[in-house]
């Protein structure tokens, strides 16, 4: 079994048998000492159900790379690198907190949207959205899936120092030319569960992972 605490992209799994999914807003890793009580709330009410071989998880950062970092790297004159810096040191910490009480696996983050608008406002619409809604969504597709990818290297080298397991599905979800293929989605940036999960599932059996 995987607990999972995230923002809206843990609905993609909800009625999956071997994934318990928790929302817990729209988490920012930018933000997550304000997210990670909430996580651990969650895990301490399946403290009991949890066993040794099954992990916990936080599925945050996806907004971070469509939105946040490049939009406060433009606003404050900054680089990616520096903003993609801040964000994963804070969201590493919140993992070392829950990995004291309970074995984590760590998700890496799916590619960008093909939108390119600059969008600052989600509107009324709630999940799941309609084929032609965008959301926030900040800068270019390249830029963006840019990164996402150094997002996950520095999540992954962590998680290698650590000997946490890292699951990325990134490369299964972009074309020859690394465009992000939508035909995942449900929408503009919400995977589509029944598609995705083999590919998840495939991961966590290269490194070994039974849930």
């Amino acid at each position: 079994m995987i607990y999972i605490a995230g923002d809206s992209h843990v609905f993609s799994y909800q009625h999956y048998e071997k994934w318990r999914v928790e929302w817990i807003g729209a988490a920012l890793a930018y933000l997550i000492d304000t997210y990670l009580p909430p996580t651990l709330v969650m895990m301490e009410r399946y403290r009991d159900a949890i066993k040794h071989d099954d992990f916990v998880a936080m599925m945050v950062g996806e907004i971070d790379c469509r939105w946040s970092i490049p939009k406060h790297a433009d606003e404050r004159q900054e680089s990616d690198e520096e903003n993609i810096n801040r964000c994963v040191e804070r969201f590493v910490t919140a993992n070392d907190a829950l990995a004291k009480g309970y074995p984590v696996v760590v998700f890496g983050v799916h590619p960008s949207t093909t939108h390119q608008h600059n969008i600052t406002e989600s509107g009324r619409s709630t999940y799941p959205y309609s084929k032609d809604h965008v959301g926030m969504v900040w800068s270019t597709p390249e830029r963006r899936n840019a990164i996402t990818r150094a997002w996950n290297d520095h999540l992954s080298e962590w998680c290698r120092r650590r000997d946490v397991p890292f699951l990325s599905i990134y490369d299964y979800l972009v074309g020859a030319d690394g465009t992000t293929d939508m035909s995942y989605y449900l929408d503009y940036c919400h995977l589509n569960g029944d598609m995705v999960v083999p590919f998840w599932e495939q991961e966590m059996k290269r490194l070994g992972i039974e849930i």
